[in-house]
């Protein structure tokens, strides 16, 4: 392929920039417009069998007015191994020497670089715009956004960007993330300003990351693009699995509100989220998809109603009505007496109570930190019964609890904590205290006495 149109091409774009006019002229005087050959330079370089390194070395050498035609090379994934011909031989590029090739892009003057690949925004052809995403995922960073989109955007009236440049885009918008720290105004504006095809790749690129910035960022995307909406929540869900502990209410009832929309997917979707945020408020919503029209719909609410309740009730709407009612009202009207009664009760009605407790799975992070007060008892099966009830619940908010328990006297009580440990936090530590210190550490609220 003849490179003579590619260079006009660029030419033509980098002009329409206002670029300097030496570096037009450089551009310009590369060759003719009909027959355009490389320097040669760059062919000699490549073929002349030196180290990796020495060829690094040597590309970087020939400088800045040389970043045409390495992109020119990159394109083709080709060199010229005879300059100054009509049809001109050609070798291809080795893996290796594409690689070299854009390291030696990388440390030119990065503003010139950044400026060529500006000129590209352009462009239409295919490898053109894999080729400039490529580069500038390896250089750029949130500063170049806006250039990251407009390299990716299809010709204006196109549907949807092709294959290749989706996932060029989706890789280079992944690295340039984690390069930097990125806000979630720039998420916003990324998604805000990105053609619809290219938004499954900038949702895939921030879902990399698991944390609770992460899944307040998604939820903040919610509505944004109603019909991409599906996706994000089902992102919310994979974040939101990966938490210690509920995340804020605000963020709750956002993803609850889609619990009343219409579309049989965003039903399903929104209850998945709902029961991965541990959402109790949206049981009452949960409890009346039951009945959907879409078999869908009411299996995915019962599947999070059995989640949020720890209960099996089935299809019986009302016996979920009846289950929630009742543990509404326990919980205003008896739940703060007997929880007071742990710490000094008498043994018999405290190991009763304990195991009641630890059948009220629905309030199990508010019942935690009460029901650790189980833990100071001195009665020694009372304190191993109590670490049980406290892994059955499975709240995270018991673990420095648990972990301070693995200092008791007692090898009974140390190894009833330890197997509570292990059942709420899936890791295989040591019933050392100083094994869970790292855990400690990463918990995302107070190690509370």
């Amino acid at each position: 392929m003849n490179l003579a149109p590619t260079r006009l091409r660029v030419l033509e774009r980098f002009r329409a920039l206002g670029a300097t006019a030496l570096f037009a002229i450089v551009l310009a005087t590369a060759g003719a417009a009909e027959e355009v050959s490389p320097s040669g330079e760059v062919s000699a370089v490549l073929m002349d069998g030196a180290t990796d390194k020495a060829t690094l070395e040597k590309l970087v050498e020939l400088g800045p007015d040389f970043i045409e035609e390495y992109f020119e090379i990159l394109v083709e994934g080709a060199y010229p191994i005879r300059v100054g011909e009509r049809g001109n031989s050609r070798r291809a590029l080795t893996p290796i020497q594409k690689h070299t090739i854009l390291l030696a892009l990388q440390r030119l003057p990065r503003p010139r670089v950044l400026a060529f690949l500006a000129s590209l925004a352009s462009a239409q052809e295919e490898a053109e715009k894999v080729t400039a995403l490529e580069l500038l995922g390896q250089i750029g960073t949130q500063e170049q956004l806006q250039l990251l989109l407009e390299l990716a955007a299809p010709e204006e009236g196109s549907a949807r960007v092709p294959l290749a440049v989706r996932q060029a885009f989706g890789s280079s918008f992944e690295r340039v993330l984690l390069r930097g720290s990125w806000k979630a105004a720039d998420l916003r504006r990324a998604y805000g300003a990105a053609h619809p095809s290219l938004l499954v790749a900038i949702i895939t690129a921030y879902s990399r990351e698991k944390n609770p910035e992460r899944l307040e960022l998604f939820v903040a995307l919610l509505g944004e693009v109603p019909e991409v909406d599906p996706l994000i929540l089902a992102e919310i869900t994979r974040q939101a699995e990966t938490l210690s502990h509920p995340p804020a209410s605000q963020l709750q009832s956002i993803v609850r509100y889609y619990l009343w929309r219409d579309e049989p997917q965003l039903l399903i979707e929104a209850s998945r989220a709902a029961s991965a945020m541990e959402d109790g408020e949206a049981v009452p919503h949960l409890i009346h998809l039951i009945g959907h029209e879409d078999a869908n719909v009411g299996r995915s609410a019962i599947a999070a109603l059995n989640s949020l309740s720890g209960r099996q009730l089935g299809h019986d709407a009302e016996r979920w009505s009846n289950w929630h009612e009742a543990e509404l009202a326990w919980w205003t009207t008896e739940a703060q007496r007997e929880l007071q009664s742990i710490r000094h009760g008498r043994p018999e009605v405290v190991s009763r109570l304990v195991l009641d407790l630890s059948k009220k799975y629905f309030f199990r992070h508010k019942l935690s930190a009460p029901l650790a007060a189980g833990l100071m008892r001195e009665e020694t099966d009372l304190v191993a019964l109590t670490c049980a009830a406290l892994g059955h619940l499975g709240s995270w908010t018991s673990v420095p609890h648990l972990v301070r328990t693995l200092g008791h006297r007692e090898d009974e009580v140390k190894a009833a904590a330890w197997r509570a440990l292990g059942r709420i936090t899936n890791l295989e530590l040591g019933p050392d205290q100083a094994a869970w210190k790292p855990v400690l550490d990463r918990l995302p609220f107070p190690d509370s006495q």
